[in-house]
C-alpha cells in the first residue's frame, strides 16, 4: 500500500511540474514560430546587403531631397502616424525611428525604399515589443552616388 502512495505522489509532483512548466514551454513555442517567420526576411536582408547592387532604375536622390522624399514614402505605406519625432538629418545619412510599427509593414517599404532609390542601409535596431507582429525600429540611411 505504501508503495501505491509513493507513486501517487511521484505522479501528482510531476503532475504539478508539468502544469507549472507548460505555459513556458508554450510561450517558447510562440517565440520560435515567430523568429521562423521572420527568419527567410531576415537572411534576405543578410544577402542583399551584401549583393544588392544599384541598377539604372533606381531614383537618385540629393541631400536636400532625402527628407522630404523619406517622409512622403513612409506617409504613402501609412507609416506616418508610427513616427517618433522627426527624421535627422546629416549630410547624406537620415535617421529616424518608428514606434511600435508592424514588422512586416516596415520591412516591405524599407524592401521598396532601396529598390527604388539610390540608398542603402547604414545602421538599423529592431527592438520586439509586447504585442505581437509590433517592434520599435531605429533606421539610419545612406545616399548612395549612382555608378559611372
Amino acid at each position: 500500500m505504501r508503495n501505491w502512495q509513493g507513486h501517487l505522489a511521484m505522479g501528482a509532483i510531476a503532475g504539478v511540474l508539468a502544469l507549472s512548466v507548460y505555459p513556458l514551454v508554450a510561450k517558447q513555442a510562440q517565440q520560435l514560430a515567430e523568429w521562423q517567420a521572420v527568419w527567410p526576411r531576415i537572411q534576405f536582408w543578410r544577402v542583399s546587403q551584401a549583393t544588392l547592387t544599384h541598377t539604372p532604375t533606381r531614383q537618385s536622390l540629393s541631400v536636400s531631397t532625402l527628407a522630404p522624399q523619406v517622409s512622403h514614402e513612409l506617409a504613402m505605406a501609412g507609416l506616418a502616424t508610427y513616427l517618433h519625432g522627426l527624421p535627422q538629418q546629416q549630410a547624406s545619412q537620415i535617421s529616424f525611428q518608428l514606434a511600435a510599427v508592424p514588422f512586416d509593414q516596415a520591412v516591405t517599404w524599407l524592401e521598396n525604399m532601396l529598390h527604388h532609390y539610390t540608398l542603402s542601409v547604414q545602421s538599423w535596431q529592431v527592438v520586439r515589443t509586447p504585442a505581437l507582429g509590433l517592434v520599435n525600429l531605429q533606421l539610419t540611411l545612406r545616399l548612395q552616388p549612382l555608378p559611372q
